[in-house]
């Protein structure tokens, strides 16, 4: 499967084609069944039950639609009786169940990042403030390049180290696209890799900035217009994470369901470049 965004973002689309594709449950194997007998009636030119048909089909609309999945995607993101119609003609084609599953999951990417425009570039111009408050510094653990998550499309990231309540500031202005919230846990087990709290929030020339691993009960709304500076929440250990820390990445979208971290620039309060070191206090 591709690589189309950041932990976070990936964190936010992609539960329901792992939970179609992991490890093997009783209601795994009667979906698997009910794509293996619509693939051979493919195969033998025949219409498939559509008894079948209609099990699969409840069975995957379940995962899309499923309110702990995908960052909990607003119905209103999505068109859900067009997907169910496509998803069905695709059940009856004996479309295999790892595709129909990539599908699904391109759908969910595409709705959850419908906020943010397409084919934008960053403003060359624009400079953010460190996302807290700017009096108290805190340890940049990993920078641009410095970890295997920060590398690729996810290369100029930013891990701030922080006790966990810290408010996070927005570093640039803009209107918030996506709030993901509810989570409580944290750690280095894959089981944390789908449930990481984050704000996304909109710039003017059409890129995002990413806050995550935040604290449950973030105190901003999708639509909600911030100024920098405006407190988003507070900094937590939420999803995978080996401690007590913000991520922080502003990003475009390039296509449908990929987006990619962009080079920023920091002031400092005096509005002079700041230099982001791995290994020491900003600012």
């Amino acid at each position: 499967m591709l690589r189309r965004s950041s932990p976070t973002l990936v964190a936010a689309t992609r539960t329901a084609s792992l939970r179609v594709l992991g490890r093997p449950t009783r209601r795994r194997h009667r979906v698997a069944l009910s794509s293996a007998v619509l693939l051979l009636a493919s195969v033998l030119g025949a219409a498939p039950p559509e008894h079948y048909v209609q099990g699969a089909l409840r069975y995957y609309m379940r995962q899309f639609e499923d309110p702990t999945a995908h960052g909990r995607l607003d119905p209103a993101w999505f068109d859900a009786d067009a997907i169910r119609t496509e998803l069905a003609e695709r059940l009856r084609r004996g479309e295999e169940q790892r595709a129909i599953a990539e599908w699904l999951f391109n759908q969910a990417a595409s709705a959850f990042l419908s906020f943010a425009p397409l084919d934008t570039r960053h403003d060359p111009e624009a400079r953010y403030r460190v996302p807290y408050d700017e009096n108290t510094p805190h340890l940049l653990s990993n920078g641009i390049g410095d970890s295997p998550s920060h590398s690729g499309l996810d290369l100029y990231s930013y891990d701030f180290v922080m006790p966990e309540g810290t408010a996070v500031f927005a570093a640039r202005e803009g209107v918030v696209g996506r709030v993901l919230d509810g989570y409580t846990g944290g750690g280095r087990d894959d089981g944390f890799r789908n449930r990481a709290n984050a704000v996304l929030v909109l710039h003017e020339d059409g890129s995002f900035a990413e806050y995550g691993h935040l604290q449950p009960g973030i105190s901003v709304e999708v639509d909600q217009f911030v100024a920098a500076g405006d407190v988003l929440g507070r900094s937590g250990n939420t999803g995978y994470s080996s401690g007590p820390h913000l991520h922080f990445a502003v990003r475009l979208r390039d296509s449908p369901v990929a987006t990619r971290a962009v080079p920023v620039q920091f002031n400092d309060t005096s509005g002079r470049l700041l230099l982001l070191v791995p290994g020491q206090r900003v600012p």
